[in-house]
C-alpha cells in the first residue's frame, strides 16, 4: 500500500491537531484511507503524519495543493515539511 510519511515542525500541537481533524474530509477525497499522527517525544513541536492512500499520483497532487498549504499555515505548520512517498511495503512480523 502507499504511503507518506511527513515530518513537520508545529507551533502548537493542539491548534495543528484540530485542523488537521477538521480536514479530514479532504483527505478522504484525495484517496488517503488512513492517517497516523506521531508527536516527538524530546521535542512537542515535532510531529511526523502517517498517510495511507489508495494512488501516489493523486496523493502527491493533494500534498502539493494551495489548499493543503493554507491549511498548514493556519494550523501553524513553522517551515515546508519533510515529505517521502513510499510505495511496495512489506508487512513483517517479529
Amino acid at each position: 500500500m502507499p504511503r507518506i510519511i511527513a515530518h513537520l515542525q508545529i507551533d502548537n500541537f493542539d491548534q495543528w491537531i484540530n485542523v488537521f481533524k477538521k480536514h479530514a474530509s479532504a483527505r478522504k477525497q484525495a484517496g488517503f484511507t488512513k492517517s497516523r499522527v506521531f508527536q516527538d517525544d524530546a521535542n512537542a513541536h515535532k510531529v511526523t503524519v502517517q498517510l495511507d492512500c489508495d494512488d501516489l499520483v493523486c496523493a502527491r497532487k493533494f500534498m502539493e495543493s494551495e489548499n493543503l498549504h493554507q491549511e498548514m499555515k493556519k494550523s501553524g505548520v513553522l517551515m515546508k515539511p519533510e515529505i517521502h512517498y513510499l510505495n511496495n511495503g512489506e508487512t513483517m512480523e517479529d
